[in-house]
């Protein structure tokens, strides 16, 4: 199993600063993340909104510790400390019975100090490896998605299986991560816990509820075809949304309806909902979408990509770059050649005065640092193009370039240049493009050149020190 590791996060609470200091500068010392805080009150914001693995607490000025002391809002595992003076006779047990897991004398021994973050440390570990195994989720009656499965698999091996007519509901709050990151966990949380309820509610206490993650819930209907799958998942969705009448912006459900068939394994079942879900979202989300809703048109649009082309309904002008300037043959080029050196394109077209193609030019280092003007005697190199019309479809784009064996092919239209179509990109079109496709390796500088980005994927752009 893979983990991605992270410094944990040590919370320390006391309204005195040198022992925030001396705990805060031993522990970062060796590598955990502190965060420190001196209000020990019930409404502290650290309980609400800190971020913590180890919570270490001073309760010296605490005589009787309740549930409150040491109240911290997470759903993650959390090993709390607390800081006793051993000469004032504290109560330990009354410490352990509020939560505490572990206790620290003042003044504190930096070994003893780090040889009990250890111990906090493996007991989160424990803590986390229990977790994987359990069958429970953090929301009252629903199951962890490996408690669902155990539960399916239960069902499946039973003489009463799928012959009676289950049916799943996969279940998603739309925009939820937004809502999350927007409104925050809490508000999540009370989300999450809306809409269990009203899934509990709407199926008459019958269903096995799972909770996935994101927002998204699982929820096997026994006994129920799919016809009376879709009423519960409707009258779920309206009574989520009447649940809202207190938020300012109410949220909807998208659902998924599929039926547990013979011969379906519990896991492949739960991977059809998700699947159906996600056509469910491409719908437009704010439905219940049947598994056999879109699934004949899926099969034709995938046979149709499978058996074509993604490209082979194009045409030349509709994938090409298009040319930003031409270049007038025996004409003032200074400002057009200064355009085309910014653009970085690898051929430059020239035009007679009725602007026709007679010609490019490639450019060259020459060409990039020498500055043209209406003066100069000197005219750029012609060569003959290979061209295409702009209307020319798929094939015959693809066909040319296999015969011609060119980088470039000059789009025309009534022989006139509109754009060009290059060999690496016509091939990388059905290339995946994420965040970093067209970044730049170069660092910034701080003129505006350095905000051009090439139509090359990964490939650095061209630039021109000479122009300004």
């Amino acid at each position: 199993m893979v983990h991605s590791a992270r410094p944990l996060r040590i919370l320390i609470v006391s309204p005195e600063i040198a022992i925030l200091h001396e705990l805060a500068w031993m522990l970062t010392a060796v590598g955990y993340s502190v965060t420190t805080s001196k209000d020990l009150g019930e409404n502290a914001a650290w309980r609400q909104f800190g971020h913590a693995d180890m919570l270490i607490f001073d309760g010296r000025s605490i005589p009787t510790p309740t549930a409150a002391t040491l109240a911290f809002q997470t759903n993650n595992p959390l090993h709390r400390f607390f800081l006793y003076d051993p000469s004032s006779g504290t109560d330990l047990s009354a410490w352990f019975a509020a939560g505490a897991n572990d206790a620290l004398r003042v003044p504190v021994s930096r070994g003893e100090l780090l040889v009990r973050a250890r111990v906090g440390a493996r007991a989160l570990e424990f803590e986390n490896r229990l977790r994987s195994q359990t069958t429970l989720s953090d929301l009252p009656g629903v199951y962890s998605t490996r408690g669902l499965l155990r539960q399916l698999n239960k069902l499946s091996s039973e003489r009463a299986s799928v012959a009676w007519g289950h049916t799943l509901l996969t279940i998603a709050i739309d925009f939820f991560n937004g809502l999350s990151h927007r409104e925050g966990k809490m508000a999540a949380q009370q989300l999450l816990e809306k809409l269990a309820a009203t899934i509990q509610q709407s199926a008459s206490g019958a269903a096995i509820i799972g909770y996935v993650d994101d927002g998204t819930f699982q929820a096997l209907l026994p006994g129920r075809k799919v016809t009376a799958a879709h009423v519960i998942a409707e009258h779920i969705a309206n009574t989520f949304r009447l649940a809202q009448h207190d938020c300012e912006t109410c949220v909807s459900l998208t659902t998924a309806v599929v039926s547990w068939q013979l011969g379906v394994s519990p896991e492949r079942l739960l991977e059809v909902g998700h699947e159906t879900l996600t056509i469910a979202k491409q719908s437009g989300g704010d439905c219940a979408i049947e598994q056999s809703t879109f699934a004949q048109e899926l099969s034709n649009w995938q046979q149709e990509l499978t058996i074509g082309s993604p490209l082979a309904n194009v045409v030349a002008q509709d994938i090409m770059e298009p040319f930003p300037f031409v270049l007038k043959q025996g004409g003032a080029n200074q400002s057009m050649v200064a355009a085309l050196r910014r653009s970085g394109l690898p051929i430059w077209p020239v035009v007679n005065h009725d602007g026709r193609l007679v010609g490019v030019t490639i450019p060259t280092a020459k060409d990039v640092t020498t500055e043209w003007n209406h003066d100069s005697t000197e005219q750029p190199a012609l060569t003959n193009p290979v061209t295409i019309a702009h209307n020319a479809p798929f094939p015959e784009i693809y066909e040319t370039f296999s015969k011609e064996g060119c980088p470039e092919i000059v789009v025309v239209a009534e022989h006139r240049p509109i754009g060009y179509l290059s060999f690496d990109n016509f091939i990388s079109l059905i290339e995946p493009v994420n965040s970093t496709t067209y970044a730049s390796e170069t660092p910034p500088d701080e003129g505006v050149l350095g905000l051009l980005v090439g139509s090359s994927i990964n490939v650095p752009e061209r630039a021109s020190g000479s122009d300004q």
